[in-house]
Parts: structure tokens; sequence; C-alpha cells
């Protein structure tokens, strides 16, 4: 219609007036015709924008919320969508404004927009979860999730749908604020199964929720299927209980903590008490001979006695305890090696035929040629060979200054230094030096084997009783 000075008319229009709804319904009369698209086609026109007096640019909503990101291009009165997708499906609406006699008006037009997609190959629903007849423990007072999950064949599928059923009623009939559903649907591609669920949230589960029953119901093409679920309360643990068990819990932490740290303080005199009683000595055919070489420096400053101390404690000590009152079997240079044979034979025999090696580490043992001979042979045995074990002895003399340089050392010998430590024996310790609970001979016996034979003395005792019965 063109404005004219000369020209008056009066017309008569109704207008109606309805008033918004809060939840983004529009009524359907309000609705302009549907559009129907397709991945390559997919225009969506303002119907109304024609006969008004409006200026760019449109604004695009869908299902009341404002499109936004680069698939969707709004052009001059029509809206362009990329890569179409089910998604893509729902009402739209165009918003602009008219200029009327210098007044700005917002006008709006919605239409919805359906997708032409291929219809899959349907097949009869599968009802995922749950499984049929399941029962699932709740909480009372706490919100319970019930899942009904359902695939319907592959490809795009239309007229399927799940829903949940409280004693036969749908959810949305119970009029029960309590029970509320919420959908989701997993639309897969065409080589893939299609998939929907939905969730029953049961907001403060009572005792009677208890009784009613539950039917996740999946409906398609092909049919229709239903699995029964049955709720049943959870036992609560009584707070009594709850205290006992925690307190029982702590204690029995505490009970193996202390157990750990007594375990750790007496382990070796465990393992000797269990030797003493359960297992005094043991027969082995190992071909071993000797259940310990000792190797010592030969060569040192001498004791007032004439002899050195190293010696001494080699010579005297370590037998009178080892061999007279544990039942070991040492092999001795300088004792046991027969006059005549060849030492390095002779040594390195005796070294492969011993089950430990106690080396007897001084600051002397740098310069003695002997003991590195034996070192060698004896940490071959031990480390390449894996047929023997290392006991280090660390000798400590008042009378010579200095102590055990072990920068000076060999690496491997350093190694097995680091990783077990060495016993230490002091001389001037001389008052408890031979008794069997002192804490040297304690770690001394604690590396050696089990022995192979009663003690000396011990079977020397037996002998003397079974000949005076």
């Amino acid at each position: 219609m063109t404005e004219s000075s000369d020209f008056n008319k009066t017309v008569f229009v109704n207008v109606s007036i309805y008033k918004e709804q809060p939840d983004c319904t529009i009524p359907d009369f309000l609705m302009y015709l549907t559009v129907r698209g397709s991945e390559k086609n997919s225009k969506i026109y303002c119907p109304t924008v024609k006969y008004y007096n409006w200026t760019a640019p449109l604004e695009w909503f869908k299902n009341c919320e404002a499109l936004k990101g680069p698939r969707y291009q709004a052009h001059e009165d029509y809206l362009v969508i990329d890569n179409v997708t089910p998604e893509d499906v729902g009402d739209y609406t165009c918003k602009f404004k008219h200029s009327e006699n210098g007044v700005s008006y917002n006008v709006t037009a919605t239409r919805s927009f359906l997708l032409k997609v291929k219809q899959g190959f349907p097949l009869p629903p599968v009802i995922k979860t749950p499984e049929p007849n399941e029962t699932k423990e709740v909480d009372i007072g706490k919100t319970a999730n019930l899942i009904c999950s359902a695939c319907f064949g592959k490809g795009y599928q239309l007229l399927t749908n799940v829903l949940w059923e409280v004693n036969h009623t749908k959810v949305e009939d119970l009029n029960e604020a309590r029970f509320h559903e919420e959908k989701e649907e997993n639309q897969s591609s065409s080589n893939e199964l299609t998939c929907q669920s939905i969730v029953l949230r049961i907001a403060a589960v009572r005792k009677e929720d208890l009784q009613l029953q539950y039917d996740c119901v999946a409906l398609g093409l092909r049919g229709v299927i239903k699995h029964r679920l049955r709720l049943r309360g959870r036992n609560p643990i009584d707070r009594h209980s709850y205290y006992y068990i925690v307190a029982g819990s702590g204690m029995l932490l505490m009970l193996i903590n202390v157990l750990m740290i007594i375990l750790k303080v007496f382990w070796i005199e465990m393992i000797l008490l269990w030797r003493d009683v359960a297992r005094p000595y043991k027969t082995r055919n190992d071909g071993k001979i000797y259940d310990a070489y000792v190797i010592y420096p030969r060569s040192g400053k001498h004791s007032p006695e004439g002899t050195s101390s190293v010696e001494y404690f080699v010579h005297q000590i370590l037998p009178d305890v080892l061999e007279n009152k544990c039942g070991y079997n040492l092999c001795i240079y300088g004792r046991d090696l027969l006059p005549g044979e060849d030492a390095a034979t002779a040594v390195e025999s005796s070294i492969r035929k011993s089950r430990r090696h106690i080396f007897i580490l001084t600051p002397q043992i740098v310069h003695c040629q002997d003991f590195a001979y034996e070192q060698g042979v004896a940490l071959h045995s031990a480390l390449i060979r894996n047929d023997a074990k290392v006991i280090l002895i660390e000798v400590r003399d008042p009378s010579q200054p200095g102590g055990l340089q072990v920068e000076e050392l060999q690496d491997s010998l350093k190694h097995i230094m680091k990783v077990q430590g060495t016993i230490k024996w002091k001389d001037d310790h001389a008052a408890n030096k031979r008794s069997l609970n002192s804490k040297f001979w304690k770690h001394v016996r604690y590396q050696m084997p089990v022995p192979s034979k009663l003690p000396r003395k011990t079977s020397s005792l037996m002998a003397l009783n079974a000949l005076e019965h």
C-alpha cells in the first residue's frame, strides 16, 4: 500500500494478543509453513520479511536460543546451515525491526525445520540396560538414577522411542514431582547402531517406592520390548557399627605397624632363634666342603704376643666361635691348606668349595698381593658364578692410625659394601668378644648358612652323656 495525502480509508482489524510462554512453546496456529531440507539444501527463509519496512540484519534463533558458530550463515532474508545433521531439526525464529512513523517494532516469525534423511535398516529393538528382572539397590532418602538404553537398527531411524513406565503408567502422567525423565539420544552414523537412552531420576527415594514396578520400554518400527526393574533398599550401616569398624581398623593398623617395627628390630634374633629351635643343622649335597673361606691380609704389624691382631682374630677368635660354638666348618689359609700344594690352585679350589666368603677388611688389604688374588677369585665366584655369598667384616685396630680407605678398594667390592654394608669388629671390646649374644656375632651368624653339623662342644657333651648311660 502506498501512502497518499489525497486518499483516506478506514479499515477495522481484529488484533489478538497472546501471552509469551515461559518454556519457549509456540502455538501451532502461530507457526509458519514447515521447511524440509537436506544435507545439500538447508535454506530457511524468513516468511514475513517482505511485508515490513525493515533494515538488516536478521537475527536467527533455534528453540529460542541465538545461533552462534561458523555453520550458520545469515543472508538477506534466509539462513543457510552447513553440514546439516539430525540435531539441526527444530523450530527456527527470525527476528527483525520494523519502522513505522519513526517508531521501531520487533517482529518475529517461527517455522519448523525438518531434515530429509534416508531411513536406515530397522531391527527389532534391543534393550541394553537394565537386564530383564534386574534388581537395583538404592539408598532411602537419596536420589536414584535409573537408566533405560535401547538400540533400534543401523543408520537413521524414524518412529523410535524409549521411556519409563511406573506401575504401567508413563512418568509424565504420574503427577509426581519427585519422578523426572531426562532423555539422551545417540544417533550414530549410517553403518552403526542407533541407540537412545533415558534416565529416570527419583528424588528422595521413599520406602513405598520400593514396592513399585519400573518398566524400561523401547518402541520401534519392528516391535516393542520391555525390561522390568525393581528397587531394593541398601542396608544402612549402623552408626555404632561404623565406629566399631573404624576403631577396629585403626587398632589393626596400629598393631600391624608395631609388629612391623618389632619385626624390623628383632628380625635377626628371630631368624637365629628359628634356626636353633627348628633347624639346628642341615645336611647338603651341593658339592661344597666348607661353610666359609676366610680371606684376610697376611702381613701387618704384630702385637706384643708375637702375632698380628688380625691373624689372632682369624686363627683364634673366629674358629672358636663359629666352629666350636656354632658348628661351622671354616677354611683358613695357613691352617687348612696342605703344605707342598700349589698355593694358587689350592686357594681357588677351596674358595669354589665354600658357601660363604668372609672378607676381613683392614687398611693393609690395599697393599697385600695375596688378598688381591683371593679377592678376585672370591668375587668372581659370588658375582659371576653366583654360587656363594660374601660377608664383609671390618676389623678396627685402635693401635693403628687411620681407617679403611674405601675409595682404594676394587669397584666390585665397593659395590657389595654399598649394598649390604660391613660388620664392624673392634679389638678393644674384649670383654664380650666371644659371646654369641653380642651384636657382632648375631650379624655374622645371620649371614652364615645353616650349620652342616652340631657344634663341637655340643657333640662332645652328647657323646659323654651317651657313655655315662
